[in-house]
């Protein structure tokens, strides 16, 4: 896959083509992307397991989701120290390692949201 520039409306736009065949890959529903980081991005999101790792970061917090009240109250009770960078991301993990037993990554740390979402879907069929 490479990144090549097309002229649109007169602006400057990227799409993603396969190198062997010159087949349009992604070119963000016609529009093109503004710049090449932009569509490598959206690319590597879309067919590099972005969207498989959502999921899993989703399934994981719905099943968690005692894990990510616990942040929630270290993050509340740790403000200022947080803030002061005296307590960081490495003491919540060993925190939570310690309580529930459970060794989580960084990357997954930073999702925690997730267990607090709702899909739109879901609350849709609700009303």
């Amino acid at each position: 896959m490479k990144v090549v520039e097309v002229i649109k409306n007169y602006e400057k736009r990227y799409v993603c083509i396969d190198e062997e065949t010159g087949e349009i890959l992604d070119d963000a529903q016609g529009y093109g992307y503004k710049n090449k980081q932009k569509a490598y991005s959206a690319y590597n999101y879309k067919y590099g397991n972005g969207k498989k790792k959502q999921n899993e970061y989703q399934e994981f917090w719905k099943e968690h989701k005692d894990v990510a009240k616990f942040i929630n109250r270290f993050y509340e009770m740790w403000f200022k120290e947080i803030y002061r960078g005296e307590v960081s991301d490495e003491d919540l993990i060993e925190e939570i390692e310690k309580e529930f037993n459970i060794n989580i990554s960084k990357a997954l740390l930073k999702h925690y949201e997730y267990a607090f979402k709702t899909l739109k879907k879901k609350s849709n069929k609700s009303k």
